[in-house]
């Protein structure tokens, strides 16, 4: 498993469950529209990305700890291509 992303969330971010991927790091998502997985706790979830590059995590949210303005999202890709998703506080 490879730490692909970290994403410190906004006020705003955190509240409309919407985490906007860089530039930089764009081509390790797949393409927008295209569904993928999230692993949190080996519970699996279909997330997909919007045309603005965000992910939208209204799906998994409630599964991390916590998911709160000046929290960090960590995604890491696992070979099968999904991903799973952690916090760092």
């Amino acid at each position: 498993m490879q730490e692909i992303y970290k994403r410190k969330l906004s006020y705003w971010e955190a509240n409309s469950h919407l985490i906007p991927i860089d530039k930089g790091h764009r081509d390790m998502f797949p393409p927008a529209g295209e569904t993928f997985m999230v692993v949190i706790d080996k519970e699996k979830f279909e997330a997909t990305i919007d045309s603005f590059n965000r992910i939208w995590a209204a799906v998994f949210w409630k599964r991390l700890p916590h998911f709160r303005e000046g929290d960090t999202m960590v995604f890491s890709k696992n070979p099968d291509g999904s991903f799973n998703v952690t916090i760092e506080e």
